[in-house]
């Protein structure tokens, strides 16, 4: 799950928090709602920054969830996993207002590629 917040100050923040895990990792779902959430960011021209931020206590983004990546292996899927994953993460390096990755805790995989397509890491 990833919630979207706007402040006062025009700043969007996306906090990721997966409730059933004790860790933020990737899966379709989660790469799909982050793909709608900018497009909200692409089209909302009020927008002065995004801010990308966990709401675990000891970790930003784990990377990719291992049982996907698993089943996706046996099945052929895994090459259109990583594209998308690649094409969602390019999006987000490629939007026209300042973008900030808030880690905290650990970062891997995927989690790393966020912070890397991120104009700022703080």
């Amino acid at each position: 799950m990833i919630r979207r917040e706007i402040g006062d100050d025009h700043v969007c923040t996306l906090t990721f928090d997966r409730p059933e895990s004790g860790a933020n990792i990737f899966d379709a779902a989660t790469l799909d709602e982050l793909n709608e959430h900018l497009d909200f960011v692409e089209h909302e021209d009020s927008l002065r920054a995004l801010i990308i931020a966990s709401a675990k206590k000891s970790i930003f983004i784990a990377g990719a969830d291992l049982k996907t990546l698993s089943q996706q292996a046996q099945s052929g899927d895994m090459r259109a996993f990583i594209a998308t994953g690649q094409r969602i993460f390019g999006r987000l390096a490629d939007l026209k207002i300042p973008t900030v990755a808030a880690m905290h805790g650990a970062c891997a995989g995927g989690g790393y590629e966020v912070t890397l397509a991120c104009d700022y890491r703080i």
